[in-house]
């Protein structure tokens, strides 16, 4: 259960990290809680409405995506849609919980790891990658204002 508890972690990480860096980067609460509310509306509702459709368009050419039924129990996934679907980062995070524990077991005790492994890492860097990048962009922002 630890690795659901690590991805849980890099889950909220990636939340605090975002309001962090979106305070920072703006002079009021207000506009950084409309930030936040704005980044959970877009990744929340209009992912798999939205986000995917435009993915899809681009790599194959319709707007038709994998149906998650589909993409969740076949081993044929389009290697496009797991990479483009984990750039969410509550997409990630559903991602990283089944597979952090399935690779934690596999390192500490060899077992073999049946899930597709570079797109489930890049879902675990890209829970990361919200987590630092809105942090470091509100650091560099706060840098440079002079505050005296």
């Amino acid at each position: 259960m630890i690795g659901g508890d690590i991805a849980l972690l890099l889950f909220a990480l990636e939340w605090v990290g975002l309001v962090a860096g979106a305070s920072s980067i703006v002079a009021s609460e207000t506009r950084a809680i409309g930030i936040v509310i704005g980044v959970y509306m877009l990744v929340e509702p209009l992912w798999q409405n939205l986000v995917l459709r435009l993915f899809a368009l681009v790599f194959i050419g319709t707007i038709q995506t994998p149906s998650q039924a589909t993409v969740f129990y076949s081993l044929e996934n389009p290697t496009w849609y797991l990479y483009a679907n984990r750039l969410s980062p509550t997409e990630a995070f559903n991602a990283a919980r089944y597979y952090i524990p399935e690779l934690l077991g596999g390192l500490w005790y060899g077992t073999t790891i049946s899930d597709p492994t570079l797109p489930n890492l890049f879902g675990i860097a890209v829970l990361i990658g919200w987590a630092t990048i809105p942090v470091y962009l509100g650091y560099r922002q706060f840098e440079r204002v002079d505050l005296g």
